[in-house]
């Protein structure tokens, strides 16, 4: 009697090992997932972001969500100038024009000699993608103007796509006469460059290429 009951208890201990090891397991905590809550931009005072500006109009604008976290006369239109080229290279890019294409820089191409030494020269040539570079990282007048006259239709096409291109995207006070923004006629709002802005910069190709602060065209 007494082995057979030894019998059934070596028993239970042989064949229940998990009961043994699972008392000796840690107990780990359960995993929750939170969702995060996403808090929309709030405007305040120009001192509250750090603005400091003593320019005629300004805009400080939320790049995510397009809300306005401070403005000043922003609805008047100025010169852009330079600002410019991001319209000369978002209708490039619209045009969809092979990138690859080598283009061949003329004298008509280099801006007035008041504007100092050219970058690129009249003889040189280049991808029309290295011509973009060198107009949206160098601000290479030469290379507004190659762009636009290479555009189907030369150049007083391309000034008219631009301001096709504004009308599209709502820059209700924007102008343009030419590709560089050495013409003081190109003009434009404060808000309306916040969404030229915003709008270049949902294209790949000029987030890419306005990474770097320098680039080097062989």
């Amino acid at each position: 009697m007494i082995a057979e009951s030894l019998f059934l208890m070596l028993g239970a201990l042989s064949f229940r090992p998990d009961v043994a090891q699972a008392a000796s397991l840690p107990t780990l905590p359960v995993a929750r997932y939170v969702a995060p809550v996403y808090r929309a931009p709030v405007r305040r005072p120009s001192t509250a972001v750090g603005v400091a500006t003593t320019g005629k109009a300004a805009m400080l604008m939320d790049g995510k969500s397009g809300a306005v976290l401070f403005a000043r006369n922003s609805d008047t239109a100025y010169p852009i100038a330079s600002l410019t080229k991001l319209m000369t290279a978002m209708v490039t890019l619209d045009a969809q024009l092979p990138m690859d294409e080598t283009l061949v820089i003329t004298k008509e191409d280099e801006p007035p000699a008041s504007e100092g030494k050219p970058v690129l020269t009249g003889g040189e040539t280049l991808t029309r993608h290295q011509v973009l570079q060198a107009l949206l990282v160098g601000s290479v007048n030469t290379a507004g103007n190659a762009l636009a006259r290479t555009y189907p239709g030369g150049t007083g096409a391309f000034i008219a796509a631009m301001n096709a291109k504004a009308q599209e995207i709502g820059l209700d006070t924007a102008e343009f006469h030419d590709p560089t923004g050495l013409n003081p006629e190109n003009v434009a709002s404060a808000q309306d460059v916040a969404h030229l802005l915003q709008r270049a910069l949902s294209y790949e190709e000029i987030r890419e290429i306005t990474k770097h602060d320098e680039a080097e065209i062989k």
